[in-house]
């Protein structure tokens, strides 16, 4: 299975969002690996995918009419089955080799349903066997601490913090790999995905940009530009253990 933890669209438009399904297509035909074997897609919508088309920013750029006829979140659905030749849900799970995925696709605020779905499946969750989760913004206070860039509303980590087995995924924040506070592990497991475009370092001695922060560290040391930073992890799963390794794609080095 592949996760890709939202933000797939920068701006918000179907023809980048069939960029990314013509890529997975490409190199997994009809869902299938160079072993044949079926691939999932665990993909959830970002911010950027619903939302972006509607930006001032994004409307000037690419123009209103173009902006409001590919708008993704105009038609969330339908523009997901066009792309990924299957149905969309707000919540779905779907099953690897006995180990349930969940992915919550982007909502402002709390996931709606979330609780409900957790109890539905709460059987099926419970054990000594791992499940994984799914979302964009970062659960509060879990990965990268109360100082994460976009955090959600402290929901989601109430609800899983009854599941001491569950393994969370977030990106929005960009955060970096060689950042160890990435690795949450407490009443449940969460993780930050990095990303696959630009990074964000938090600001600290290092002067590094942070969007929309009030935070003024003092200047200690140039200004590091990660721009074309771009990372992302090959996990493990194993009877008593999941390994993660942690992957640079500009030089193709390990973080």
């Amino acid at each position: 299975g592949v996760i890709i933890a939202g933000d797939m669209a920068d701006q918000g438009l179907e023809s980048q969002l069939h960029q990314v399904a013509n890529a997975w297509f490409k190199v997994f035909p009809r869902n299938k690996g160079l072993n044949g074997k079926r691939t999932e897609k665990l993909f959830i919508y970002g911010n950027h995918d619903v939302q972006a088309a509607t930006w001032p920013g994004v409307i000037n750029e690419v123009g209103a009419e173009t902006a409001d006829a590919q708008n993704i979140g105009k038609r969330p659905a339908e523009v997901w089955k066009k792309c990924f030749r299957e149905e969309y849900n707000p919540i779905w799970m779907k099953t690897i080799n006995g180990y349930h995925f969940i992915g919550a696709h982007w909502h402002d605020g709390n996931i709606p349903g979330l609780s409900d779905f957790l109890q539905e499946h709460r059987q099926e969750l419970q054990g000594e066997h791992p499940f994984f989760y799914i979302q964009h913004p970062h659960l509060q206070n879990t990965c990268n601490g109360p100082w994460a860039w976009g955090q959600d509303d402290g929901t989601v980590t109430r609800l899983l913090s009854q599941f001491p087995n569950a393994v969370a995924f977030s990106g929005h924040s960009h955060s970096p790999l060689n950042d160890d506070r990435n690795f949450w592990q407490d009443a449940f497991t969460s993780i930050g995905t990095a990303s696959l475009s630009y990074l964000y370092p938090m600001p600290a001695r290092e002067n590094t940009h942070q969007d929309d922060s009030a935070i003024t560290p003092p200047t200690q040391m140039a200004n590091m530009n990660c721009h074309d930073g771009r990372q992302g992890m090959v996990m493990r799963v194993y009877e008593n253990a999941i390994s993660f390794e942690r992957r640079e794609f500009v030089y193709d080095q390990p973080v």
